[in-house]
């Protein structure tokens, strides 16, 4: 599984540095697709919040249900796979959970730049967008 995670962090980061040339091909900005440098930390503490609110509403709600019902239900924290063979993986170490979460970062950067470089490049060429808004 290790390795599955390698190759799509290689993905994102290739497609990061896809970005990098076409924004510099096109004599653009990271701020020109919508990343400024002094919103970053606000950009995260409000989607921080968002997740802790939503999340923290939708499991209170599950865990009274269950219990409701005479489940003796809990929280855990990790991340799970499954491989092709149809085996589940389950990771709890810290390690692994902080590698999931710097791979979705990374993985939002290169989605967010992809759809704010889109719509750049439809702007400067006049084109229309294909990419749903």
């Amino acid at each position: 599984m290790l390795k599955r995670r390698g190759e799509n962090l290689f993905h994102k980061l290739a497609g990061i540095l896809t970005l990098v040339i076409i924004l510099s091909m096109l004599g653009l900005a990271w701020r020109d697709i919508g990343f400024i440098r002094g919103k970053l930390l606000k950009g995260l503490a409000i989607g921080a919040v968002l997740f802790i609110i939503t999340y923290g509403i939708t499991y209170t709600a599950e865990l009274l249900i269950l219990n409701s019902r005479g489940t003796d239900a809990g929280l855990e924290f990790y991340a799970s796979g499954f491989k092709m063979s149809g085996t589940t993986v389950r990771n709890a170490g810290i390690i692994f959970l902080l590698y999931t979460l710097f791979v979705n970062l990374i993985n939002s950067w290169v989605e967010e730049g992809v759809l704010g470089a889109s719509s750049s490049v439809c702007q400067l060429t006049g084109s229309v967008s294909t990419v749903p808004m």
